[in-house]
């Protein structure tokens, strides 16, 4: 047997296999003391990661690429996909900047207890033995790596409070994009009972599916997604070339014609991306980490390429679209509801994937170990996402909602805020923000960026909403 036993790296909430090998020494993994673990590198190399990180981007909400590209118009669609490719990639930039940042303090101090912030890191550490400016004590070892810079910069447990919430409202905006999608499959198939019954079974589907002890034979429905997915836009392109005489590139706009049509456009658009916060993830699981930025660089442009390509090549088929592209195949026939019925399996299969980390994180945070409690937060989880999926009318109001609010806050606020901490902490003792910024001009771009995004998150959100 081996005696370097593989863990995965970290637990992504897509559950994408990423895995690094950890050599144990130093003792027993308790909480009286540090643990020492020397990490090594992953095994994805650079084409792998590209690609991990482009199908982590491929999903259902591809299937509204040709409305935000109706509601923001040519122009604003291709340069905007390409701007928020760069402001992920800004974000995860800064994460990586905020990491470094930490490990570098710690080395100085002589302090072994943040040194490998990745590695697991016991909850009752030793203080440093030269004082560190980061003051709190050691994040939990349960913490994932962006809980636990948030930890450091956001001054202990509520800054990891302040994470976890954060994961909380990404993942719960993600279950329930899943099950409004599946809603709107559902409601040009013949198996529709409405928007309330169709809810509440793909509700009970997923909860059953999150209860049993083995995910593992789930762990392939990615790839089938993607087959699903490459097989439903066959399917539409074929129907647009074929029997769709609609099509006229002459009506779709330049421009979007109001701020709610461009709020729409950008909560489709960056639920699209949402690469930030699986920063650590991936990165952990490269063979040359310190890449990990022009891995993403690489891999959004791919992505922006295609889905430039989608959303402006079935728009020109179609030139008006309802919502999702799927509703413009016709209402019946045997291929148009055998892919709306295998969109809808997909989504059912997929979400167990979330709700699973959703719930853990929930009980590890109310402390819930009774089974039957456990069952009932990840029931209580797939609820409160079906009624809210219910309550927004659409499929696409869903992602624009959950694009605008939880991939805007978690991937457009947290980083420059992270980063703005922490070089606050670094700086000496208790600076204003503004003798930090005229000592560092150039962390401005952080608090333009931090500003943006806020406005961009809470403005689109009240358009998406109103």
């Amino acid at each position: 047997m081996s005696s370097e036993p593989e863990y995965h790296a970290e637990k992504s909430p897509l559950l994408i296999q990423q895995r690094s090998t950890f050599t144990e020494g130093g003792g027993e993994s308790n909480n009286r003391g540090p643990v020492r673990n020397d990490r090594q590198r992953g095994t994805a190399g650079m084409a792998q990661t590209v690609v991990n990180l482009s199908k982590t981007c491929a999903g259902t909400g591809c299937l509204a690429l040709p409305y935000a590209c109706q509601e923001g118009g040519w122009v604003i669609f291709v340069f905007g996909l390409l701007a928020v490719a760069v402001w992920n990639v800004y974000g995860v930039q800064r994460l990586i900047l905020c990491l470094k940042l930490i490990e570098h303090e710690h080395q100085e101090s002589d302090d072994d207890t943040y040194g490998n912030i990745q590695e697991e890191i016991p909850a009752g550490g030793a203080l440093p033995t030269r004082q560190s400016r980061f003051k709190n004590l050691p994040p939990p070892s349960t913490a994932s790596t962006l809980g636990k810079v948030a930890w450091v910069a956001l001054g202990g447990p509520r800054g990891l409070l302040f994470m976890d919430l954060m994961l909380v409202i990404l993942l719960l905006g993600i279950i329930i994009s899943y099950i409004s999608g599946c809603i709107s499959f559902l409601s040009d198939t013949p198996l529709t009972g409405g928007p309330f019954w169709d809810a509440t079974v793909v509700a009970i589907l997923m909860t059953m599916l999150s209860l049993v002890p083995d995910l593992g034979y789930l762990s392939n429905a990615s790839a089938v997604g993607l087959i699903v997915l490459a097989g439903t836009f066959g399917v539409i392109s074929a129907y647009g070339v074929l029997g769709n005489p609609k099509g006229d590139p002459e009506r779709i706009p330049l421009f979007p014609g109001s701020i709610a049509a461009l709020s729409r456009f950008f909560g489709v658009i960056a639920f699209g991306y949402g690469v930030v916060p699986l920063t650590y993830n991936f990165q952990s699981s490269m063979q040359e980490p310190h890449r990990m930025v022009e891995a993403t660089f690489s891999a959004l442009c791919l992505v922006a390429t295609g889905y430039c390509v989608i959303g402006t090549g079935l728009l020109m088929l179609f030139s008006q679209v309802d919502g999702e592209i799927l509703h413009e195949l016709p209402s019946s026939g045997l291929v148009p509801t055998a892919t709306r019925l295998a969109m809808a399996s997909v989504c059912i299969m997929t979400a167990p994937l979330i709700i699973v980390p959703t719930g853990e994180l929930l009980e590890n945070k109310f402390e819930v170990t009774n089974q039957l409690y456990q069952r009932l937060v990840r029931g209580g989880v797939c609820l409160v996402s079906a009624v809210v999926a219910v309550l927004l009318p659409t499929f696409v109001q869903v992602l624009s909602f959950v694009g605008c609010f939880c991939v805007g806050l978690t991937s457009f606020c947290v980083p420059p805020i992270l980063h703005l901490r922490l070089r606050l902490l670094l700086s000496g003792d208790h600076p204003s923000m503004l003798a930090l910024l005229e000592s560092q001009p150039h962390l401005s771009v952080d608090v333009f960026m931090f500003a943006l995004g806020l406005i961009a998150t809470f403005v689109g959100t009240f358009f998406t909403i109103r």
